[in-house]
């Protein structure tokens, strides 16, 4: 999935748990990853959106519930490459 594809709230999310290294069972609760946004971006419902997109395409697992986050362990190597596309873009 090119990077396009991806909003600003779906790189906050990959970002924030890629700088945490928040990898496989290394996971943070879902309200975590709200913080350092804006508060007029803090909507938990695109929140809840993005991480489903996130979730679909592999490049996050949820635990507990779907009450925690973190990056997939198996691609990690993908999450970078966004990070890196994003990154020099920007």
């Amino acid at each position: 999935m090119e990077k396009k594809e991806l909003g600003k709230l779906e790189i906050h999310i990959l970002n924030k748990l890629y700088r945490q290294t928040n990898i496989g069972e290394d996971y943070i609760p879902f309200h975590d990853i709200l913080q350092g946004l804006r508060p007029h971006q803090r909507s938990m419902k695109e929140a809840v959106k993005a991480a489903k997109k996130l979730y679909k395409m592999h490049l996050i697992e949820l635990h507990k519930g779907g009450n925690c986050i973190s990056l997939h362990r198996k691609n990690i190597d993908e999450v970078e490459r966004i990070l890196r596309e994003f990154n020099d873009m920007n």
